[in-house]
């Protein structure tokens, strides 16, 4: 008895997305995709942004967003909870690079608390980043121009994550 080929469960990701991304095919296209007005400017950062680095990644998530069609304002929410996440990442990297991976405790020396914290966070971020349609290599060229304080300017310039 031979199965039938399911269909695939999941969310389809827009066309704009697949398009910038080089992975449209015209076999995959969604016909009943609606089409939406996205025309308006990017807005100012979240005053519940901090940091220069969590300002600097909204503008450029934004206008990378916008630039594929997909910065809507239900959208803002999510790509302030990304930057926000970015700040969080970013403040408990600072802390323990300033304590130390391992710490004194009673037991003995066992690895700080923050870094599960990290790893934890940092997961939000990449699924958060999914959700936004962001590819791991938008993200990594987002981080490496908004850690350079520049919005748009160093479109060329790539840096891999930072390892400690």
């Amino acid at each position: 008895m031979v199965k039938a080929k399911q269909k695939k469960e999941g969310r389809r990701l827009p066309t704009v997305v697949k398009k910038a991304r080089g992975t449209l095919r015209n076999d995959r296209v969604n016909k009943e995709e609606p089409e939406v007005d996205n025309s308006s400017s990017v807005p100012a950062p979240s005053p519940m942004l901090k940091t220069d680095e969590g300002k600097a990644l909204w503008w450029r998530v934004s206008m990378q967003l916008q630039t594929w069609g997909l910065l809507y304002p239900v959208t803002y929410e999510l790509v302030e909870r990304y930057c926000m996440t970015y700040e969080r990442i970013i403040k408990l990297e600072k802390m323990v690079g300033e304590v130390g991976e391992f710490v004194m405790t009673k037991q003995g020396i066992k690895k700080h608390p923050a870094l599960a914290v990290i790893n934890e966070t940092f997961l939000q971020w990449f699924a958060i980043g999914r959700e936004l349609g962001l590819p791991p290599v938008s993200k990594s060229k987002l981080i490496a121009n908004a850690g350079s304080g520049n919005q748009g300017k160093n479109k060329n310039k790539t840096v891999s994550f930072r390892q400690k």
